[in-house]
C-alpha cells in the first residue's frame, strides 16, 4: 500500500493477504500506524518509511500494489507509477484510486496538493509509459465534501514482462 497514511486501506487488505508492506514518505503518519498495528495485535502489516518521488524499491517484487488519494500528492506522479510498476514480479497488478480531474477544492488548504485529480487518459498514459499492460480506469467511487462532490477514479494495470 504506497501512499499508506495511517493505514486505512491497508489494514482493510491485512485480513485477506499473507503480508502488507504499509509504505508512506511522512514519518508522522507511519508513526500513527505502526501505533493501530500494536494496538490491533496485528502481525502481517509492516509500516516503512519510503519516498519514491526520491528512490527506487529495493526489496522483494510484489504480486500487487494498491495506492489510495495518494497520487495527487505526489509532484512526479508518472514516475513514481513507473517506480510502482517496476516493483512488481511478473503478472503482478497496480491499482490506484485517485481523484478523476476538476478536483479543485477537494482539499481547503492545497498545500502538498500538486495536482487537482487526473483524467481517465492521463492514468492510462502513465500506466502504458510505465509498461503495464490490460490497463482500465473506471469510476470507482464519489465523495462529497462541504465544498462539493468529487469523483474518485480507479485504474488498474499488470506488468506483463520481467519481474
Amino acid at each position: 500500500d504506497y501512499g499508506c497514511g495511517t493505514g486505512l486501506v491497508a489494514l482493510a487488505l491485512h485480513p485477506y493477504v499473507g503480508a502488507v508492506v504499509a509504505a508512506d514518505n511522512s514519518e508522522g503518519m507511519l508513526s500513527e500506524l505502526s501505533a493501530k498495528v500494536t494496538a490491533a495485535g496485528v502481525g502481517n502489516v509492516s509500516p516503512r518509511r519510503l519516498d519514491l518521488e526520491q528512490e527506487d524499491w529495493t526489496g522483494e517484487p510484489f504480486d500487487a500494489i494498491v495506492s489510495s488519494m495518494a497520487l495527487h500528492h505526489i509532484r512526479k506522479a508518472g514516475a513514481v507509477v513507473e517506480r510502482l510498476a517496476a516493483a512488481l514480479r511478473r503478472g503482478g497488478w497496480l491499482a490506484i484510486a485517485d481523484l478523476a480531474g476538476g478536483s479543485e477544492g477537494f482539499h481547503p488548504d492545497p498545500t502538498g496538493v500538486f495536482h487537482h485529480g487526473f483524467s481517465a487518459e492521463e492514468m492510462g498514459e502513465m500506466f502504458e509509459a510505465a509498461g503495464l499492460t490490460d490497463v482500465r480506469t473506471v469510476e470507482g467511487a464519489k465523495m462529497a465534501r462541504e465544498t462539493g462532490e468529487f469523483t474518485v477514479l480507479l485504474t488498474v494495470g499488470r506488468r506483463t514482462d520481467g519481474g
